[in-house]
């Protein structure tokens, strides 16, 4: 019970506070972006939050199978321990209706310098047990990508915890278990962003984390 009771803060966290979005000044001409070195989860990341992105209505279809891993309000993730969400399966139908009537927005292009941004935050936070968007030293994700290039138009960030496949991590946040307004759902399918950075890493509390920033536009230094 004590491992169950700990799995399942995981989750609660996770969706807990607010993804972070703020608008920017500045040309909204083309951007410059420099391939990122990701491992193969972070290109996995890359690749669902896409899907979702380019093809809600297919994707409805992966989450409707996820409700067959629920017992009432518990989360039976293959191989997992059982997670208590705040929403049992109300949420993920509420997803599902809801990536049944969204357009598609069109697909993200990786970002060397807002992954590297993420990279940041990653191990700036994840080995202290740390949560939330703020760093220790202060930083905030804008400043931390501005650490690498600069922000046009638009930008946000999105964090999950506990997680560790990118379908589930990306689920995670459309489903956005116990969050008011589905603010880290809004993040995923905001049109206006067009580049995307992402990390994963390991998080002292809750074994893992991965964040995803998205801007409108963003210029490599």
């Amino acid at each position: 019970m004590k491992k169950l009771l700990v799995k399942c803060l995981i989750l609660t966290i996770a969706a807990s506070w607010g993804c972070m979005v703020v608008p920017l000044t500045g040309n909204t001409g083309e951007s410059s972006v420099a391939k990122p070195s990701l491992s193969a989860i972070e290109k996995g990341i890359i690749e669902e939050t896409n899907l979702a992105r380019t093809n809600p209505g297919a994707y409805a279809v992966k989450i409707e199978k996820f409700l067959s891993y629920y017992k009432g309000s518990l989360l039976y993730l293959p191989g997992k321990i059982p997670i208590r969400t705040q929403e049992g399966t109300s949420a993920v139908r509420e997803a599902i209706r809801f990536m049944k009537r969204q357009k598609p927005v069109g697909a993200l292009i990786p970002s060397k310098g807002m992954s590297l941004a993420a990279r940041d935050h990653v191990r700036n936070t994840g080995p202290r047990g740390k949560i939330g968007h703020y760093g220790y030293d202060g930083s905030s994700p804008f400043d931390r990508m501005r650490r690498y290039g600069k922000i046009l138009v638009t930008a946000g960030e999105n964090i999950g915890y506990g997680l560790d496949e990118p379908e589930w991590m990306v689920i995670q946040l459309i489903v956005d278990d116990g969050v008011r307004g589905r603010g880290h759902r809004k993040n995923l399918f905001k049109s206006a962003f067009k580049y995307i950075g992402v990390a994963y890493g390991t998080h002292r509390v809750y074994r893992t984390m991965n964040v995803s920033v998205y801007a409108g536009g963003f210029i490599e230094k």
